[in-house]
């Protein structure tokens, strides 16, 4: 009963990161980021107290018919204005991208934080005019989210690369007619951010039959992207800053 279908989950293969990022190697890089190439992003919050994960899924989007994981964040242990900032990093350091945020429960801070406070434009709201920024997780959402997941991934047309990601959707089941998620006793979070990321082409604000990248880059963006870098890196202490 699983999403994905079970000759395809069988030829998923798992590569290596080409490089692992932070103190605690919550970031794993499968492709850098190349000048002139389109991604978007799904991001799963979390509360960042040791249960679930806060996942961003960055794929790059060649075409209709040619998609790619090229970088996933994954911790449990990150707080909700340190995952903000590490949202907002990700969507610079890929070309400016637009992402997708679920904003049920702490994702509706997180969200606020990214929007309000970062002034992050590059997020998709799908909400109705006066409910909130963001993305609710509903039945419907998650429905249609999850099966434009299956129809990229039965269809060979969007390329898996992690780990993680692989083995949650070898659990990710139909638990009740059209409700999907882990097998009990596992996590789903990378899934849930990756159909999130797929829900995000389905979106007006993307243009399936004509890819290019909203804006370049700055420099400005770029010294930002830099200075975080190093900063996540090398100080646990970064994120004091911005209290």
């Amino acid at each position: 009963n699983t999403l994905v279908s079970g000759n395809i989950l069988e030829k998923l293969v798992e590569a290596e990161p080409v490089e692992t990022l932070f103190e605690d190697l919550s970031l794993n890089i499968y492709k850098k980021a190349q000048p002139g190439h389109f991604y978007v992003m799904g991001c799963d919050c979390a509360t960042g107290v040791g249960g679930d994960y806060s996942c961003v899924q960055v794929i790059e989007i060649r075409s209709k018919y040619d998609m790619e994981q090229v970088a996933v964040y994954r911790s449990n242990e990150v707080r909700v204005g340190e995952y903000a900032r590490i949202i907002d990093y990700l969507s610079k350091m890929y070309n400016n991208c637009y992402y997708i945020i679920e904003n049920n429960d702490v994702g509706k801070q997180v969200t606020e934080e990214v929007w309000y406070t970062l002034e992050n434009t590059n997020l998709i709201n799908t909400e109705k005019a006066g409910k909130g920024l963001g993305t609710k997780a509903d039945k419907r959402s998650k429905l249609d989210a999850c099966m434009e997941l299956k129809r990229v991934i039965d269809a060979e047309i969007l390329k898996l690369h992690d780990s993680v990601t692989i083995a949650e959707l070898s659990r990710f089941e139909e638990q009740s007619p059209n409700v999907f998620a882990a097998a009990k006793g596992n996590h789903d979070d990378t899934v849930s951010a990756l159909y999130w990321a797929v829900y995000a082409t389905m979106q007006p604000e993307i243009d399936m039959d004509n890819i290019k990248v909203k804006e370049d880059v700055k420099m400005d963006d770029m010294r930002t992207i830099d200075m975080m870098a190093d900063a996540l890196e090398y100080s646990n202490d970064f994120w004091g800053d911005f209290k």
